[in-house]
């Protein structure tokens, strides 16, 4: 415990929570003293499973709230503050669970009478004589003398704990204080089994291998290094607004470059809200130009984590996930990789958004072990515009303490900027000049269409041309395809419903450049370095629309102004707000031109500020569950209104040759594909468009890997569940 105490409070006493992280510490296995230990860890090992049984009969399985009775008792006699105890006892409580109030956390415990039942009264009473043979040794100890012992012995009344409230006029910074206590006791805990020290970045980044040729390659070169040269950086949190397209990856590698040449980081994060953009991120560190040079040197990649939902590891493991090296270690739970990994202790980490999300608001012991990684380091936001609007106000709010508490440095990164943003964070200067040059030489034209006749329009296809379709759903961009397929054979289906194997090998293939029609969801309007000359999009709020955007003549290919055609199918806005949806609408049946576009932006983001009632409220009810504290509160807010669509469910679709092996993979690891620190068949993932159960296909999957909530088909049902063409989408056709 004193290793722990020792180890937390210097993880913690750079963000001035020192002796909060200590005390946890220090007293957060105490419950141990429970009889059920004692006698679990004093039996034959060959003896323990059988023992075990007996032992749980009599008393509680359970130590986390005895250690926080008992530190209840024993903080009583220090100077301690009640908002520091009270993060002790949360945190103690709370670490082998989820962070949340006391009085919750007991009500756990009690019975329909109010008591706590008989197996916990006789666990806290043998405790209490356990503790009279500890304190003989604690007292003498120089951690542990100075609290109060003779609490414990002469008073075994259980606390009739309430809510505690928020004391400081700034709620945000006390709810960012209780987590990162919180974080510190994790990481000093589940790190106390190995000597380890945070990394430090020093990564060389060779941004050269970022430059492009082509027309706009003069432009782009101006445009950065204006940047770099009229902007002295020293906010702690900025944003940067440039055009799509432009460089902006470039841009703030180049600024990491500056940052960390002048000061020490521990780690820089990149965050992206898609598996493509983080994807593309990747390439472009380790093969950024035809010519094969990378940002990140071949003996560096090992520095580098991909962490997602469908791979967890070193960069240079994922790139030899094909070869024999490629040894899975998803079992590892108890080494020091395994930690390091999960406690994001590596010096580039490149994740998603979503995942940020979770660190922030989840209140699980997995995500919020996380948090304190992010002192001294750069975070980068990339596409910070998709993240909702309600929840930006207490998003920034908590960014910004997290930069000045924790010595950080944020920089948002986007093409469209809304207010919530552009009114609370310092913009990083950028040369009006050289972005009115770059938007006129890649100008678009904007036509819109209120009804749109497929059929009619694919008639007028080029086969010399290169056209992409955007629809807002996958069943609009599957009923098109239908259509298109009737009349042409050579057309494209690309959705989170291909599996992510053949969806790379897909846009892979249009990288050549060749004659092309693809139908698409959104997984192709940002992230994908791909040009097309001709785009179609279904109308969606204005940041979606500018995104899709850049897939149109990316590089100036011609010196023609390409066309984007905004098209309606119906009336349905969802599945973005209809206020957003309406508002851009209007807007887009007047504009002619991508600049006039980028001018009504502001005109757009202002009325959606003014309008959205729903936002107001939303953002109303997560302050005030910030405010009260309630971690588990805030959670389940944040997963219902902003993550509720990440949980439809990921299938692994392999090839009927390679199907035993994947069953037995998964069946002899017993592990979730998500869960994995490096998953071998990642890229046989494709996502549902709705859950097993809504869809009624429950039945098709493998049994006995279902109840581990791995979603792999029966041999003989892939080809029901899975189109060639269309994915797991050919699934919404289906009577």
């Amino acid at each position: 415990m004193i290793k722990v105490a020792d180890k937390a409070r210097e993880l913690a006493s750079k963000v001035d929570l020192g002796t909060p992280a200590f005390y946890a510490g220090l007293l957060h296995d105490l419950g141990k003293l429970n009889p059920y230990y004692q006698g679990l860890f004093s039996a034959d090992k060959e003896k323990r499973e059988t023992f075990e049984a007996q032992l749980q009969s009599e008393y509680l399985r359970g130590h986390s709230i005895l250690s926080a009775l008992a530190s209840y008792r024993l903080l009583g006699g220090t100077e301690t503050t009640e908002k520091e105890k009270q993060q002790v006892l949360l945190t103690i409580a709370s670490h082998h669970s989820h962070l949340r109030q006391l009085y919750k956390t007991m009500g756990n415990y009690q019975q329909a009478n109010g008591g706590y039942g008989p197996k916990f009264y006789r666990s806290l009473t043998e405790m209490i004589r356990n503790f009279k043979a500890f304190m003989i040794e604690a007292e003498s100890n120089a951690e542990m003398c100075g609290l109060g012992w003779k609490n414990i012995v002469d008073n075994t009344r259980i606390p009739d704990f309430t809510q505690y409230v928020v004391t400081s006029r700034d709620y945000m910074e006390e709810y960012l204080e209780f987590c990162l206590v919180f974080s510190a006791l994790l990481q000093a805990d589940r790190g106390s089994f190995f000597t380890w020290q945070r990394a430090r970045f020093d990564l060389f980044l060779n941004t050269g291998a970022l430059v492009r040729s082509g027309r706009l390659a003069d432009l782009r070169n101006d445009f950065q290094q204006k940047i770099l040269s009229t902007d002295n950086f020293r906010d702690r949190v900025m944003v940067l607004e440039a055009p799509t397209g432009i460089g902006k990856t470039k841009i703030f590698l180049d600024l990491i470059r500056r940052l960390t040449a002048s000061n020490t980081y521990d780690s820089v994060f990149y965050f992206s809200p898609l598996l493509a953009l983080t994807d593309d991120f990747e390439n472009k560190l380790h093969d950024a130009s035809p010519a094969g040079k990378s940002v990140i040197r071949a003996q560096d990649l090992d520095s580098v984590l991909s962490y997602n939902h469908v791979y967890i590891g070193s960069l240079e493991r994922k790139l030899k996930r094909d070869g024999p090296e490629a040894e899975d270690a998803s079992a590892d739970f108890k080494t020091q990789e395994y930690f390091e990994t999960e406690s994001f202790n590596r010096k580039l980490i490149i994740t998603t958004t979503q995942r940020l999300l979770h660190i922030i608001y989840s209140n699980a012991t997995t995500d919020k072990m996380k948090l304190l990684s992010f002192k001294n380091s750069i975070l980068v936001l990339d596409e910070v515009q998709t993240i909702p609007k309600f929840l930006l106000p207490n998003f920034i709010a908590i960014l910004k303490l997290i930069a000045e508490r924790m010595n950080s440095k944020i920089l948002l990164v986007s093409a469209t900027v809304p207010n919530q943003i552009k009114n609370t964070v310092k913009s990083i200067s950028f040369p009006l000049d050289v972005k009115q040059e770059y938007l006129r030489w890649t100008i678009k034209n904007i036509r819109f269409r209120n009804c749109f006749d497929i059929g009619k329009e694919a008639s007028t296809f080029s086969d010399k041309e290169r056209l992409l379709i955007i629809t807002n759903t996958r069943r609009k961009a599957l009923a098109l395809f239908d259509s298109v397929t009737k009349l042409r054979n050579d057309v494209t289906y690309i959705s989170a419903g291909i599996r992510k194997k053949t969806r790379r090998q897909l846009i892979a293939t249009l990288r050549e450049n060749k004659p092309a029609i693809v139908i698409s969801t959104q997984v192709m309007e940002a992230g994908v370095d791909v040009s097309f000359s001709k785009l179609y999009r279904e109308v969606g709020p204005l940041d979606s629309i500018v995104q899709a955007m850049g897939r149109l003549n990316r590089e100036a290919e011609s010196s023609d102004p390409a066309t984007m055609i905004v098209f309606r199918l119906d009336s349905d806005w969802r599945p973005y707000s209809e206020l957003e949806f309406s508002e851009s609408l209007c807007i887009l049946r007047e504009v002619q031109t991508s600049q006039e576009l980028y001018e009504r932006l502001p005109e757009y983001y202002g009325r959606i500020d003014e309008k959205n009632q729903k936002n107001r409220r939303l953002a109303q009810e997560l302050e005030h569950k910030t405010r009260s504290l309630e971690f588990d509160e805030v959670w389940d807010f944040v997963l219902k209104n902003v993550l509720s669509e990440d949980s439809r469910g990921s299938v692994l679709i392999p090839s009927l040759d390679k199907w035993e092996e994947v069953k037995e993979y998964y069946r002899r690891k017993g592990v979730r594909p998500r869960r994995g620190r490096h998953n071998p068949h990642a890229e046989l993932m494709a996502e549902l468009p709705k859950t097993p159960a809504e869809l009624k296909i429950t039945h098709l999957f493998d049994q006995e890997l279902i109840e581990n909530d791995i979603l792999l088909p029966k041999k003989d049902c892939i080809s029901k569940l899975y189109d060639e063409k269309t994915g797991l989408d050919a699934l919404l056709m289906q009577p």
